[in-house]
This record gives structure tokens, sequence and C-alpha cells, in this order.
């Protein structure tokens, strides 16, 4: 499966919690996502999910 993530920005009330953030994850490939509390990780993965939609941008998963 392929992740596209293509200039994605989440907002959550007034703050973006994720901003024109780009990414390809090809099939296959492992990606650990890491960073301080509150740096948008939960946020990031739900987006790649479709729990959350973007503010701008767009998430393309690609199945094989």
């Amino acid at each position: 499966m392929k992740v596209d993530i293509q200039n994605v920005t989440v907002t959550l009330g007034e703050q973006h919690v994720i901003k024109d953030f780009s990414l390809v994850v090809d099939a296959g490939v492992s990606v650990a996502v890491v960073g301080q509390s509150g740096t948008g990780k939960t946020t990031l993965l739900r987006t790649i999910t479709g729990l959350i939609k973007p503010s701008i941008g767009r998430v393309l998963i690609d199945s094989l």
C-alpha cells in the first residue's frame, strides 16, 4: 500500500496542528513517527486513516 500525503494542513479551531506537510511512503516501507507531546503525531495518523479530514491538501492511499 502506497501513501501519498500532499500539502496537508489540519486546523483545529484556530490552531494549525499540521501545516503544509507532504510525504510519500511506498509499499513495503516502514516509517516511524516520533516527536514531543503535542506536535501532531496522532492528528497525522488520524488524517491518514480518514478519521480527520485535512483543511487543505489530500491523502491518497493506493492499494495494490
